[in-house]
């Protein structure tokens, strides 16, 4: 866009001078035509004159005899001297006066070179780089020059590095995912068979929170704690796969930690207590969460859970990350090897490396969840405890709709994955994904033909070929 459409319409440039600055001639005028007509015995105005000033320049009376006693006094100090009548104060100009083309082609030039290099800048940053190129305007007038040609905050979030390899593996997992039954009307294959699958932190507090308030409506006091870094927290496991007409989605969620005694009194408990301690996770916690092998937390584990929702004889499929604690130690093989031995029709499958916007858990459904437990757990109990049974009633009154709506932006994303030949440099697809769901329509679309998906499977297979590397 250039400078000059920022300037066309937004701004009136006509200086706005109203007529209670008069100029040096229009007070001149005045003066001689009371001359005329004052009364030189007693210095009155003649009737109406000063009523008949007031209305032709539209000033008040008080403005009228101020410029005739300004003019009396240096006449009769001096009969033959320069009469200035000209106005102590100038006419103030109008900040939108001061707007043109070369003021917007220097807030352009200020915000383009900062995301270029992709800094931040605040509207201070930019006054006082224009300050340095000759212009000195009031930070009020820079937000208003800035707002007025439509500038506006857009959020960063770092991304996962991605080598060429990364690229390859992104395309064939996606590609691996595309329905073809239908050759000419492409789907991906329906998640409602498998399970996405991770952890995440839940604090007990926040270290930043923001409240809406009115004028009158007092300040709460912020929470305390020892230390930001010391804020308790529990690691939750969450389980969900695509919802269906039976089935709302949720497959269920577990904590990892373990009821210890408390070994002595305090204010809050009784020494012997027992009291939920969060442990961090690690490939034997992770393979006990899996298998029920750790009795403390639950009398449940994650393979159970699946086998109470869904069908035994159905093949499901659990796709994790990879964090060091699914991956390292064996930790895949041996729940597959478990699963086998168990006669379960369910395998553990990791998605291709670097990849969150792959997983629906770290798409949207932590950051939902979070945000309902943060409303929910407001009180005085500031326990561990507390914080699990929040956590457990907002996932059990999680809405499946809202679990729908995120696995039609996971669909959204292999799109815009394929489009973009692997990378995650993309911006987030929306796609109208929720006006869709309320219509009715189908989430799960694929932008390949069948013809440039032959082609693009094709292409990946030789690259693999040749670069001796497995997708």
């Amino acid at each position: 866009m250039k400078s000059s459409d920022y300037f066309a319409d937004d701004y009136n440039t006509t200086p706005h001078i109203t007529h209670h600055n008069l100029n040096s001639q229009q007070r001149t005028t005045i003066c001689l035509r009371i001359a005329s007509s004052v009364d030189r015995d007693t210095g009155l105005f003649p009737v109406g004159l000063n009523k008949e000033l007031e209305d032709l320049y539209n000033v008040s009376s008080n403005t009228i005899h101020r410029i005739w006693k300004k003019y009396r006094s240096q006449y009769e100090a001096d009969k033959n001297c320069l009469i200035d009548l000209n106005p102590k104060k100038t006419a103030r100009k109008n900040s939108s006066s001061q707007f043109n083309e070369q003021v917007a082609s220097e807030i352009d030039h200020i915000l383009l070179t900062h995301s270029s290099l992709k800094q931040g800048e605040s509207f201070r940053d930019i006054q006082e780089e224009m300050k340095t190129n000759g212009y000195t305007f009031a930070l009020s007038t820079v937000f208003n020059y800035c707002k007025g040609m439509g500038v506006f905050n857009q959020p960063q979030y770092i991304k996962p590095l991605l080598t060429e390899l990364h690229k390859k593996n992104r395309l064939w997992y996606i590609i691996k995912q595309i329905n073809i039954s239908d050759p000419t009307r492409l789907m991906y294959f329906d998640h409602s068979n498998t399970v996405h699958t991770d952890e995440a932190w839940f604090y007990l507090d926040l270290v930043k929170n923001t409240l809406k308030l009115l004028p009158n409506h007092p300040v709460p006091l912020p929470n305390t704690t020892q230390h930001k870094s010391h804020i308790p927290k529990l690691m939750i496991t969450v389980a969900v796969s695509e919802p269906t007409d039976s089935f709302d989605g949720k497959i269920g969620i577990l904590p990892h930690g373990a009821f210890i005694p408390a070994p002595r009194n305090s204010k809050n408990r009784p020494a012997g207590t027992l009291e939920f301690k969060a442990v961090n996770l690690t490939s034997e916690e992770f393979q006990g969460c899996q298998m029920r092998m750790n009795k403390d937390i639950t009398q449940t584990g994650i393979l159970d859970m699946i086998m109470r929702t869904k069908d035994p004889q159905t093949f499901t499929t659990i796709q994790l990350d990879n964090a060091p604690a699914h991956t390292g130690h064996n930790t895949i093989n041996t729940l597959n090897q478990y699963c086998a031995e168990n006669g379960l029709e369910i395998e553990y499958v990791p998605q291709p490396a670097q990849s969150p916007d792959f997983n629906v858990n770290d798409l949207g459904l932590f950051n939902s969840l979070k945000k309902r437990v943060n409303h929910l757990k407001a009180g005085n109990d500031k326990s561990l405890s507390s914080l699990y049974e929040a956590i457990h009633k907002v996932y059990d009154d999680y809405p499946s709709e809202t679990i729908s709506i995120i696995f039609g932006h996971l669909y959204a994303n292999y799109n815009a994955c394929l489009q973009s030949d692997g990378d995650n440099k993309y911006k987030s697809p929306h796609e109208n994904v929720r006006q869709r769901f309320a219509a009715g329509e189908s989430l799960n679309t694929c932008c390949l033909s069948f013809e440039e998906y032959t082609h693009r499977k094709a292409e990946l297979e030789e690259w693999f070929a040749v670069h001796n590397a497995k997708g």
